[in-house]
């Protein structure tokens, strides 16, 4: 049986960072439970600021990296939207387009829950090395907020992938972003 994709909150009613927290640290917790002592984490996009805000409570984590890391999501979605949001915002709800090129229907709660966890002024109390991998053509994430959080952190780096998209690939290549990631994470061992 496969359980794949199964532990996660329901994406259309559910989807918040904090749910995706408890989530986050239920696997923790768990790997924890069974002996490992180092955890780092992976953070891509949304799971950027997920990633970001569970590393405020865990600070035995050895390292963490994020792919075009989502820091600030009411911004995002006040620039994307502009003057719908207050609509959407009635209605209870907005759409997402994912990146299979499906398009759900999201509670605004989302919207509201990520107000606790914009990472500015945040960033500065997680003590782990942090690397930051983002393309500098990033037409989802704000390539400038990439820029701006890295200062925060006590142990970060930023590498820009000059042309690369929010997926971190140029032209459908991909090796960038995942060659610097490998690096990194090699360096840390």
């Amino acid at each position: 049986m496969d359980n794949r994709g199964k532990s996660e909150p329901d994406f259309q009613e559910e989807a918040s960072i904090t749910n995706y927290m408890a989530t986050l640290n239920s696997a923790i917790d768990l790997v924890k439970s069974r002996g490992y002592r180092e955890v780092s984490l992976l953070g891509i996009s949304f799971g950027g600021n997920v990633a970001l805000a569970t590393a405020l409570k865990h600070p035995e984590l050895k390292r963490i990296a994020l792919m075009s890391p989502v820091v600030d999501y009411p911004t995002i979605k006040k620039k994307q939207f502009g003057e719908e949001l207050e609509q959407y915002q009635k209605e209870g709800y907005y759409w997402q387009d994912k990146t299979n090129g499906e398009r759900v229907r999201v509670s605004y709660r989302c919207i509201e829950d990520s107000k606790k966890y914009v990472m500015f002024g945040k960033a500065a109390s997680i003590k782990c090395p942090v690397l930051i991998i983002h393309g500098t053509e990033d037409e989802r994430v704000d390539f400038g907020a990439s820029g701006k959080i890295i200062k925060e952190f006590p142990n970060g780096k930023l590498i820009p992938i000059k042309g690369a998209n929010h997926h971190l690939a140029i032209n459908g290549d991909f090796s960038a972003g995942k060659e610097a990631l490998r690096e990194w994470f090699l360096e840390g061992k």
